[in-house]
């Protein structure tokens, strides 16, 4: 009966909603990152799905532990999960050319 009430739950659990994700695309050229703002919710999983359009580069964020290599026509999915409400920076942090200094974006974590 326990096994029968755990396997119930977790249908229940499922069809709450509980599982979604967000997916959000996330392109670099040079010098920014396409969309330069994305908005996500605070507790719900997030999935970048992050390419570049021209050379290696990266994305990093210390506070929401991001950091991932961007590949030409290649994607690349990290996973995280925002648990603080803010604006966040993101910022290419291999060189990719002179306007590597200014090249940024942010991550917006708004209530779920």
């Amino acid at each position: 009966m326990t096994a029968t009430l755990a396997f119930l739950v977790g249908i229940s659990w499922r069809s709450t909603g509980r599982t979604e994700e967000q997916v959000v695309s996330l392109t670099a050229r040079r010098f920014a990152f396409e969309p330069e703002r994305i908005v996500v919710r605070r507790g719900i999983p997030v999935r970048l799905r992050l390419r570049s359009a021209d050379v290696l580069m990266g994305i990093k964020s210390v506070e929401l532990g991001i950091r991932a290599d961007m590949l030409p026509d290649r994607t690349t999915e990290v996973v995280f999960t925002p648990e603080k409400i803010g604006v966040f920076v993101t910022i290419c942090d291999v060189f990719c050319g002179e306007d590597h200094d200014y090249m940024q974006g942010e991550i917006e974590v708004v209530a779920a």
